[in-house]
């Protein structure tokens, strides 16, 4: 679901914060604690990735300047991985105003609705289906993850505190951990202080041409401190995550000197594993725009490229360009995979003398997967020559580049008859 930038902001800040605390309080005194943390996150991720047929998310966000709601968000995400369908819908308020969302795909078509912006219902017709073979990934499976894990670990410091585990009679487990001010290690505050300062410059830069007094993020400029930070996660008892409850608070000051205490809670429940319905919204009677999506990694119409393209060669003479003649592509065969030509070179009327370099070549090569630029390793001039052809899949011209060779302009132009 497209969510609005300044909701994407708060929710990015608070979880980040959030989890970095949550890691920072995991990492210390009970390392089994932590490893249990980890393999929770773990596994509860390869569940939803690659095992469970379908389930819910249903979650709630709320984040309160002293004592007054300024944002909140309630989120229900159902997934079915067995139709490669999700349907999102939420309810918002951003203090001033409330608005619902929706958002729906499945391997056909993708609907998207928000009341705050009209009643228009917007369609958008799938063509590529190989697409949404790719339903949800892994974020563990990630090659940088690794990597930003031990950055994580080894950044938190030493703290003394450390997550509990308890054992429930049915089989599950609860994981939590609470930090007060005085625990929250100097770093925590100043990733927070960095962090919550500059979203704010950034709500501020996109709202510039707005109404500053819709906008009920605070301004807060100086003295940020994280006050406190609280979670707990209850997991079944193969490990995977059923419910999540954290939250926090942070202090600071806005340019005027008052104080603010921003208080952040989050909620999150996967339930329905398994059973979970996803369906696709009626639009009977509903105002609805159609659209085509289109996959910038293929050409959808590969043989529209069939045929000559050019640019001019240009010197420089006299404090001024001047053409002397121009560069040829001749697509003559071209599919989805492939792409074979000519390139060649005609120089004007009184810049024959140029005419001993000109260069003529036979090329061939295959497209990179999910792309449509081909490498090619050509002997057809006598001498060895490797290039590359991009073909632009939104407009009538390619990019062609040859190794160890200068050309000025890498950009033909089709020509039209």
């Amino acid at each position: 679901m497209k969510m609005n930038k300044k909701a994407a902001m708060l929710i990015s800040f608070t979880i980040g914060t959030l989890m970095f605390a949550t890691t920072a309080f995991a990492e210390v005194n009970s390392k089994s604690g932590y490893d249990e943390l980890k393999d929770s996150l773990k596994h509860t991720a390869e569940n939803c990735t690659d095992k469970f047929s379908s389930f819910t998310v249903d979650s709630s966000f709320v984040m309160r300047d002293n004592g007054a709601v300024i944002y909140s968000r309630n989120i229900l995400n159902k997934y079915d991985a067995s139709k490669k369908s999700i349907e999102n819908t939420s309810e918002i308020n951003n203090g001033t105003t409330k608005s619902e969302e929706l958002y729906y795909k499945d391997k056909n078509v993708a609907i998207a609705h928000n009341t705050a912006d009209s009643n228009i219902y917007h369609v958008t017709n799938i063509t590529d289906k190989d697409k949404t073979n790719s339903f949800l990934s892994n974020p563990f499976k990630e090659s940088q993850t690794s990597d930003i894990e031990k950055i994580v670990d080894t950044a938190i410091g030493n703290l003394k505190d450390s997550i509990s585990v308890a054992a429930k009679t049915d089989g599950t487990r609860e994981l939590s951990t609470s930090l007060s001010e005085n625990q929250i290690p100097s770093l925590i505050n100043a990733v927070t202080s960095f962090k919550l300062k500059q979203d704010i410059n950034n709500q501020i830069r996109q709202t510039s041409h707005l109404n500053t007094s819709t906008t009920k993020l605070p301004q807060i400029s100086k003295d940020v401190f994280v006050k406190n930070v609280e979670a707990k996660i209850i997991t079944d008892k193969d490990g995977s995550i059923q419910s999540v409850l954290a939250s926090g608070a942070i202090s600071g000051k806005d340019n005027s000197g008052n104080s603010h205490l921003l208080v952040f809670e989050l909620s999150l429940k996967i339930k329905d594993v398994n059973s979970t319905i996803v369906n696709k919204p009626d639009l009977s009677g509903k105002k609805v725009e159609e659209s085509t999506e289109k996959d910038y990694t293929k050409l959808s119409n590969p043989t529209a490229y069939l045929g000559k393209y050019k640019n001019d060669i240009t010197i420089e003479k006299d404090s001024k360009f001047e053409k002397i003649g121009e560069r040829f592509i001749e697509i003559q065969e071209i599919d989805s995979k492939h792409v074979k030509g000519k390139y060649y070179e005609e120089y004007l009327d009184g810049y024959k003398d140029y005419s001993s370099n000109a260069k003529s070549f036979n090329f061939e090569g295959n497209f990179e997967k999910d792309n449509t630029s081909a490498s090619f390793n050509t002997s057809s001039s006598g001498n060895v020559i490797k290039g590359n052809i991009y073909i632009s899949p939104d407009s009538a011209n390619v990019n062609f580049n040859v190794s160890n060779e200068d050309i000025s302009n890498p950009t033909f132009n089709k020509v039209f008859n």
